[in-house]
């Protein structure tokens, strides 16, 4: 095992060590939601770390990405699936992420903070007549991210989507499910050995480390919205169980 596969790993666990929401919905869910939104606040911040022989060489990476669009692109991607594979109605409600802002966590508490907008989803809820909200959020301190290890004993550079997808329930403002976007649909005992969230191998000639061209942000942002598509398929299947019928 790579040393890269080694911090993933231990990435997956410490994450979920700290996750007690259940990932999936009552059983009654698909009759009673039959409106609902998407809102996403994962992906407004692009980081990039590096781990090199020692200390020394550990590198950090921020760039705000609001102007790839990659929020909204994540919610069209969302709101296609539940139409279309469980005949929900999403209304395109075109809500502002920063109100929902206050979910998102960074180290020690990784994990999205839920309670935190339980009265703006509520609100949310009433101004668009829904039954439940889906929010996407990020987990650690970036969602679209690369992790990069340099060691000699292990090499490894792969980009990758950290979120957690929610269906909120109106009633209460709390989720009903809230499930790591993954790729597969195994439950979460098996989850370090076998699945990780939507990953790809860094390609040749992008940097591991250093400052990177606008050019290579470019590509970057085209596999972002490439790589996450079959995991919000696989994700909500999980979540729901099965399709409408």
């Amino acid at each position: 095992m790579t040393e890269l596969k080694v911090l993933l790993g231990t990435l997956v666990l410490s994450l979920f060590a700290g996750c007690a929401t259940t990932e999936r919905a009552p059983a009654d869910v698909a009759q009673r939601v039959k409106r609902v939104a998407v809102v996403s606040t994962a992906a407004g911040v692009f980081g990039r770390q590096y781990i090199g022989h020692t200390a020394f060489g550990n590198e950090r990476h921020v760039k705000p990405i609001p102007e790839w669009r990659l929020d909204r692109i994540y919610e069209e991607q969302i709101t296609k699936v539940l139409r279309n594979t469980y005949g929900m109605t999403v209304v395109d409600a075109d809500i502002d992420p920063k109100t929902f802002a206050k979910v998102d966590r960074t180290w020690p508490d990784r994990w999205p903070d839920w309670g935190a907008i339980d009265d703006v989803a509520r609100k949310t809820c009433t101004d668009h007549k829904l039954d439940g909200l889906f929010v996407l959020a990020k987990v650690g301190d970036w969602g679209p991210s690369v992790y990069a290890v340099g060691h000699p004993q292990g090499k490894g550079a792969n980009l990758a989507l950290w979120a957690q997808l929610a269906l909120i329930d109106c009633a209460t403002g709390k989720p009903m499910a809230a499930r790591l976007v993954q790729n597969g649909v195994k439950d979460p005992g098996v989850l370090a050995n076998s699945l990780y969230p939507p990953t790809m191998t860094l390609p040749e000639g992008w940097p591991w480390y250093g400052e990177w061209q606008p050019e290579v942000y470019d590509q970057a942002r085209i596999e972002l919205i490439r790589l996450p598509q079959q995991a919000w398929i696989d994700t909500l299947t999980y979540m729901l169980k099965s399709p409408a019928k």
